[in-house]
């Protein structure tokens, strides 16, 4: 029994010595393999930046060619400036190829498909154009993008003469777009009843249909049809409910000009400003309708009181200008509207290029 104590006693003395001998053993680094270097290089792959960099030096033929051995796993955004140059170039031979080959791509996102498509013209009479307007349609889209591509469809579809399609999409798009953007489906609507003989149908939709947008085409389709009164009509009903509308009030001002309705238009051009008083270019409508009907005198009354309201309005003084050499060259009136017009644009060249021009062909005398 002492025995067995003593042993264990020696043991547990002995354990930090063995400990730390078999730590300082570990701490020995082992001796180290060196390798042959070898003499020669190390071989490194191109980055895709150089590789792009040399295609790019390449003659067009030659990168399309390069571009359309990729086969269906070929990069839109890889072809697209390519596409592009073919197309600046005229040789549509080229692009037609790279289009195809977009269409037929395996991950093609709708944006790409569309920006292909519009890239090739706007005419739409390649066939390779209508299909990349499908695929793009039938692929899900932001209802804005959606939008957008069933306009192109719709022409791509009236270019190849299928009318009823292009009716189907433009009446399911039609559906689903919010009151602001139906401007441009609207408009392929009037197209597509032109084409088709479809024109009085179409006016009954316009008609039926709300909003400022549809109220301008509607008027616009029943000035074709039945005259500038019955048109504006249409749009005196509308100006009553959207008078902040813009482009409702760019073709109602436009046509009481045309008509001649000299007081309606300053009434409404009024209206116009108060709503928007940092912009006073409306105003040259009524200028416009003094032009037309030949007051001079009342042309210019205009353009003196535009003029001392407004002198830092480059954009309206430069109107003015052109609207009083239309009156005729009274020098010293058009002398003073160039120096307001340097004095409210400064830092602008082309104004001061423009009266340096004017008074040369003045032959360069001041009176």
């Amino acid at each position: 029994m002492k025995l067995l104590c003593w042993t264990m006693a020696a043991a547990f003395l002995l354990q930090p010595t063995i400990a730390s001998a078999g730590w300082g053993a570990r701490s020995k680094a082992p001796k180290k393999v060196q390798k042959r270097r070898s003499n020669k290089r190390s071989r490194k792959r191109p980055t895709a930046a150089k590789l792009a960099k040399a295609a790019a030096k390449l003659p067009l033929n030659e990168r399309v060619a390069l571009l359309l051995a990729v086969g269906t796993n070929l990069a839109a955004t890889a072809a697209m400036p390519a596409l592009r140059e073919s197309v600046a170039a005229r040789e549509m031979k080229l692009a037609i190829a790279l289009a195809e080959a977009i269409a037929n791509a395996r991950r093609v996102k709708p944006r790409q498909l569309m920006e292909t498509a519009r890239a090739l013209g706007r005419t739409q009479e390649f066939p390779v154009q209508r299909r990349l307007w499908a695929r793009a349609y039938a692929a899900r889209a932001t209802r804005y993008l959606q939008l957008r591509i069933a306009e192109g469809y719709v022409d791509a579809l009236l270019a190849a003469k299928q009318h009823a399609k292009a009716y189907k999409v433009l009446i399911k798009a039609f559906r689903g777009a919010p009151m602001g953007d139906r401007r441009g489906l609207l408009e392929r609507l009037i197209a597509w009843g032109k084409v088709t003989g479809e024109v009085d149908r179409v006016r009954d939709l316009l008609q039926a249909t709300s909003g400022p947008d549809a109220a301008v085409l509607s008027a616009r389709l029943i000035g074709e049809l039945q005259g500038d009164d019955a048109a504006l009509r249409k749009l005196r009903v509308a100006w009553k409910r959207y008078p902040g509308h813009r482009w409702l009030q760019r073709a109602y001002l436009k046509r009481l000009a045309r008509l001649g309705y000299r007081e309606e238009l300053s009434k409404a051009v009024s209206k116009v400003v108060r709503l928007a008083p940092g912009d006073p270019m409306p105003f040259v409508q009524v200028l416009d309708a003094h032009i037309a009907a030949r007051d001079t005198r009342g042309a210019r009354k205009l353009i003196d009181k535009l003029l001392a309201k407004y002198p830092r309005h480059d954009v309206l003084i430069e109107s003015l200008i052109d609207r009083e050499q239309r009156l005729g060259e009274d020098r010293p009136r058009l002398m003073k509207l160039y120096e307001s017009l340097l004095r409210a644009a400064p830092k602008q060249t082309s104004y001061a290029e423009a009266y340096a021009e004017w008074l040369l062909a003045q032959g360069g005398k001041r009176h």
